[in-house]
């Protein structure tokens, strides 16, 4: 997501509202993602945390190559959760700490 893309913060706008980024997916997690749906159609008989181990076990037969692919997809993810992260971190300081009033004389 770009700067440009997140919402502009007002007078109104408080820190609660401020939506904070989605964190990072580990290469699991993607991998999971793009495989859920054929483990499930493939053993429909098989219950959540079942449906889990096969997800677990299929990852840990993966092939290196494949992998490979989602961890790089991973660190991508992870990079981009961190600049969110950081820009999420900045508004949400200048939403709390304003500068102080000059003083009229």
């Amino acid at each position: 997501m770009n700067h440009d893309q997140l919402p502009a913060a007002t007078a109104t706008t408080s820190p609660a509202v401020l939506p904070q980024p989605v964190k990072a997916m580990t290469a699991f997690h993607l991998w999971r993602k793009d495989n859920e749906d054929h483990y499930r159609t493939a053993n429909p008989w098989v219950g959540g945390t079942e449906l889990s181990a096969l997800l677990a076990l299929g990852w840990r037969r993966l092939d290196a190559t494949t992998k490979k692919r989602y961890e790089e997809q991973a660190e991508a993810d992870q990079q981009r959760f961190d600049r969110e992260w950081a820009y999420y971190n900045a508004r949400l300081q200048r939403m709390t700490h304003t500068e102080p009033t000059p003083i009229q004389h």
